[in-house]
């Protein structure tokens, strides 16, 4: 897999690996998505914009995946991770 650079707080940044499905449409939306969110704004650095063309912030980002993921998935994550805990509480 491939890697892409994230740029961080403080400048710090990072690489991240990234697989080929997402690779593809990260492709897709800056070919074909983007250019149309830019028109009101086509000065903004940021990769992931919002409809209004300005960058997402970290608090709509969170609201967006919460939105997106079900309460079961939410309900089977805290599961996998009560189960992963008391595995580290165990070694």
């Amino acid at each position: 897999s491939e890697m892409v650079r994230i740029d961080g707080k403080g400048g710090r940044q990072r690489f991240v690996p990234i697989g080929p499905i997402a690779r593809n449409n990260l492709k897709n939306y800056i070919n074909k998505e983007r250019p149309s969110l830019i028109d009101n704004n086509p000065n903004v650095p940021e990769l992931f914009l919002s409809r209004n063309g300005k960058k997402l912030t970290r608090m709509m980002i969170w609201i967006l995946l919460k939105k997106w993921t079900s309460k079961q998935s939410s309900k089977n994550l805290s599961h996998g991770s009560k189960i992963y805990l008391k595995k580290i509480k165990m070694n």
